[in-house]
């Protein structure tokens, strides 16, 4: 494990040194248009902007991935930077959540801030990723956009390929190690949330299925953002109906609390798995509503009693900035993310 995230770390350093090597020359400040390797780069240090949902209707902390980022450059900058080039974050975007604002947030980074790199990336939606491909402009951030398969400059945290529809082990091993019979789905009509529809599906089919004891007994993909109880009063007489025992959403935080609160006031017992709940916030603020169901994390746990080095780090890292650790700081090419990966 600790191999795989020092190669991470070094990975990252690696390929900003590949690109921006020989360029010691620029100005860095203006006049190279959108995609000259030279644009942000000086004899001194290169020059990175990022772009983040800072404000949205989800209620993420999305903009906490730039705390993350600047831990991890002090660290390099400490140790000599890259090259002799001091690594420096000289914008943050707000995308506000919008594909639009996106698009307009990702270009102003290259043609106005003049950076050589894009980092941290930390967006529901990705809609410049076409524009930052198409310019060859150095890319790192949290991958949930299937965008991040646009070209070979747009490195996500977890990888640049993304499979929503491909068949989610977690999800139906769970349902057998804990004797669920009978599998939901609930997601909302956002492509994304239909998409990983599809791969929950496929988990019923391909790993769980009739002959492992698992059936699909329940599935609604027609779910609104912001639903209200009256929305699912039918999604839950269904589920009552159908016995069904554990539920995969694609729906966010505060949507899996709605869920809960409706299954203890209608006095179900219905196991949910939660995308998006790795956050003490959510859970605290909801203990009741979510007591009993289950959440996964593609990195090492905060809370784990014996943590590895990086991740102690990381954490001590953040106590210096006196923020506490959350997983949006784990998402956007930052120390954060080399540093908590499992």
């Amino acid at each position: 494990m600790r191999g795989r995230k020092r190669a991470a770390l070094i990975f990252f350093a690696l390929t900003l040194v590949a690109a921006a090597c020989g360029n010691s020359k620029s100005s860095g400040g203006g006049g190279n248009a959108a995609g000259d390797e030279r644009t942000g780069v000086t004899d001194t240090e290169i020059r990175v902007g990022g772009v983040a949902a800072i404000t949205n209707g989800l209620g993420g902390t999305y903009g906490d991935a730039f705390d993350g980022l600047e831990a991890y450059f002090d660290q390099v900058n400490a140790q000599g930077g890259v090259f002799n080039r001091q690594l420096k974050l000289v914008a943050k975007r707000d995308d506000n959540g919008q594909a639009s604002r996106n698009k307009d947030q990702v270009r102003a980074l290259v043609e106005q801030d003049k950076v050589f790199a894009v980092l941290p990336v930390s967006t529901i939606t990705f809609a410049g990723a076409k524009y930052l491909a198409d310019n060859k402009i150095p890319t790192f951030g949290w991958n949930i956009n299937p965008e991040w398969n646009s070209g070979p400059n747009l490195f996500g945290e977890k990888g640049s390929n993304l499979c929503f529809d491909c068949p989610n082990a977690w999800s139906s091993f769970l349902a057998k190690q804990k004797g669920f019979t009978n599998f939901g789905v609930l997601t909302y009509t956002a492509v994304q949330s239909q998409d990983c529809a599809k791969g929950w599906r496929a988990s019923v089919d391909q790993i769980g299925g009739p002959n492992a004891g698992v059936k699909l007994a329940f599935e609604d993909t027609s779910l609104s953002f912001g639903f209200t109880p009256g929305d699912i009063a039918a999604d839950l007489d269904q589920m009552k109906n159908n016995n069904v025992q554990f539920l995969a959403t694609c729906i966010d935080g505060a949507g899996s609390a709605k869920l809960g609160q409706a299954f203890n006031d209608n006095d179900m017992t219905v196991v949910q798995n939660l995308p998006n709940g790795y956050d003490n916030k959510l859970i605290s603020d909801n203990a009741a509503a979510l007591e009993g169901d289950y959440v996964t994390v593609s990195f090492f746990p905060f809370e784990a009693d014996q943590k590895p080095p990086a991740l102690q780090q990381f954490i001590d890292a953040m106590a210096k900035r006196n923020k506490a650790p959350t997983r949006t700081r784990c998402r956007a090419g930052s120390m954060a993310c080399s540093s908590c990966r499992a």
